[in-house]
């Protein structure tokens, strides 16, 4: 069940425009299997802002991926490799200016150079395996708001920045606040209140600066 409240538009755009500047207002209805990317395609915006909206979430969301996954790692460097202390455009000057080998290699076949310039090496996407997650699991038909957390083994990298981003401690203030704001609203006087009703009551009451 939703609450409808009707807000004034230049109210509402004052009071919730500076909640968009945190990326965590984003990522959270993606990462949340009730939501994704629903809020978008159900908008009344154009298409073309649809798309570029979505593109730029799941771009958000695949950065952020690839950031927690590779927090923890560090550069192993050897003692006979100093190509991680060159800066990445000093590398390909020193590669092209390195002398060759006095000795030119012998062809097995004839026209063997000509073949290999036909062959074109595939280029590794270091993102690939975070886009493929992130195209299945728009595809998902399971709705579950902790499907993510719930699939580690299928979505390893979604699944490791829901933990992070829809994880809230239990000692943290914002919920001890909800929890206090509960017990005032259920007293003696209002023991039968639904826990539905409850819910949207303290909904109300937490949020009422936004309102």
């Amino acid at each position: 069940m939703f609450i409808v409240v009707d807000i004034p538009e230049n109210k509402r755009n004052k009071r919730f425009y500076d909640l968009y500047k945190d990326p965590i207002f984003l990522l959270a209805p993606f990462l949340d299997g009730r939501f994704r990317l629903q809020w978008i395609s159900t908008s009344t915006v154009a298409e073309e802002v649809q798309e570029e909206l979505s593109n730029k979430i799941q771009q958000l969301v695949l950065e952020q991926c690839f950031v927690l996954d590779h927090v923890n790692e560090q550069p192993v460097i050897s003692n006979n490799d100093n190509s991680m202390l060159i800066p990445p455009g000093q590398t390909q000057t020193l590669m092209t200016s390195t002398p060759s080998s006095p000795g030119t290699p012998k062809r097995k076949r004839l026209f063997t150079n000509m073949v290999n310039k036909d062959v074109k090496k595939a280029k590794s996407d270091p993102f690939g395996y975070i886009k493929d997650e992130i195209c299945k699991y728009l595809n998902e038909d399971d709705m579950g708001a902790m499907f993510l957390i719930k699939s580690s083994k299928n979505y390893p990298s979604l699944s490791k920045l829901a933990l992070k981003v829809l994880s809230t401690p239990a000692t943290s203030a914002p919920v001890e606040r909800v929890f206090s704001q509960s017990g005032f609203l259920f007293r003696q006087h209002r023991a039968s209140m639904t826990r539905t009703t409850l819910q949207q009551l303290t909904m109300l009451k937490c949020n009422r600066d936004l309102l």
